[in-house]
């Protein structure tokens, strides 16, 4: 599948693909995206199937999300790349890895889990499936906006809040199900996680309700040689809320794991 993208920065330089969330499009890295081009990296933003300005599509599993990547880092030309995953975008790194290893340098796994959903999350994901296929978007903001960000956030920031429910309002219904059985379907990976030779980088917020710090902890201790970080101030949608301490903690990781790759 043709994903909508951008790639900003040198071709030659350290390549990181950033993976967009649940129900967001490439817009949600816009800060994180303009500090790693000014760091020297090459960014690559794509918009998975069905979201933002790619194409719908019947089926949105992990699987097919993970190669339509595959293929877009093959029409850029990039060999190898730092996959950053956000929550959804977590679950398609997990996936990307485990079936074009040769293709991720590294993982960085942002508020996201490497199990399956249980049985009540996945009767959950139906029943919001087929809500949004009869009554559009708002289902999903209902249920989802509340958990994304602080209520420190939800109370003094109230632009911020607008510009997130902006970005779930503006995405189209087909394609929103199609995600949501997506992920209602896909795979454990927890038991995968050991045998990956790659460095991880998991970071999560503080208060983030969704996935819970210590699970997030605990996907990280799989990986041999894995680090962690923790961004305060953070509810589920950390890397937009405190985007500052997110793209510290990111870059900081980057120049201690990829060196070579002289970044600023």
């Amino acid at each position: 599948m043709d994903l909508h993208h951008t790639s900003q920065g040198p071709d030659k330089a350290l390549p990181v693909l950033l993976i967009h969330g649940f129900p967001y499009d490439g817009r949600m890295w816009e800060t994180t995206s303009k500090a790693l081009v000014a760091a020297g990296c090459r960014v690559v933003v794509p918009d998975l199937r069905g979201f933002g300005k790619s194409e719908l599509s019947r089926t949105a599993t992990m699987r097919e999300m993970a190669n339509d990547l595959a293929e877009l880092l093959d029409k850029l030309a990039i060999r190898q790349a730092v996959v950053v995953g956000f929550s959804m975008g977590g679950y398609v790194a997990l996936q990307l890895a485990n079936l074009h290893r040769e293709r991720v340098a590294g993982l960085v796994l942002s508020d996201t889990r490497a199990g399956a959903d249980s049985d009540t999350a996945k009767a959950g994901r139906r029943e919001l499936a087929a809500r949004v296929l009869k009554e559009g978007m708002e289902p999903v903001i209902t249920a989802n906006l509340p958990k994304q960000l602080t209520a420190a956030t939800a109370r003094d920031r109230p632009k911020l809040v607008e510009e997130v429910r902006g970005w779930m309002a503006s995405q189209r219904p087909a394609g929103t199900a199609a995600a949501l059985l997506g992920m209602m379907e896909r795979t454990d990976m927890r038991g995968k996680l050991s045998g990956w030779n790659m460095p991880c980088l998991a970071m999560v917020g503080d208060q983030d309700e969704v996935i819970p710090m210590d699970e997030v902890m605990r996907m990280a201790q799989a990986f041999r040689g894995s680090e962690t970080a923790v961004i305060t101030g953070a509810a589920h949608l950390a890397p937009v809320e405190q985007p500052a301490r997110f793209n510290s903690e990111l870059l900081a990781w980057l120049k201690r794991t990829f060196p070579a790759a002289k970044l600023a």
